[in-house]
């Protein structure tokens, strides 16, 4: 019989999706920090493409917490990503009062090389 802690899944695999990979250079000999596959990386592609998002963007960025991804990325990183409070309509087309976080130009400068396998073009 499988026994299950409080607030533990049990297809949980003890992976998250926030992991990090460490690859060595091999020039330079030092270590590079990349974000895998997850929503921290999705959420990091999007800002660093200049996106703004708020939590009612969850439908297609799939993060349903994204003030908690965004604090997570901000203590693990060192990034400011700025926020505001803004009011947008919800589903209903009832205006919601919600933040919005991007990146500032120093964000994407950190960030991009976390996600360089698929780096966006900026400015084009």
């Amino acid at each position: 019989m499988l026994k299950l802690r409080k607030g533990v899944s049990p297809t949980f695999n003890g992976q998250r999706d926030t992991q990090q990979k460490t690859s060595t250079s091999e020039g330079t000999g030092k270590k590079h920090i990349t974000l895998t596959e997850g929503k921290s990386k999705e959420i990091v592609k999007l800002l660093a493409g200049g996106r703004r998002l708020s939590c009612l963007d969850h439908v297609w960025t799939g993060d349903t917490c994204l003030h908690s991804t965004v604090s997570s990325l901000s203590k693990r990183h060192g990034v400011t990503i700025p926020r505001e409070w803004v009011r947008l309509p919800n589903r209903a087309g009832v205006l919601t009062r919600v933040k919005e976080y991007w990146f500032s130009a120093e964000d994407i400068a950190k960030m991009l090389p976390l996600i360089v396998d698929e780096a966006p073009v900026i400015g084009d």
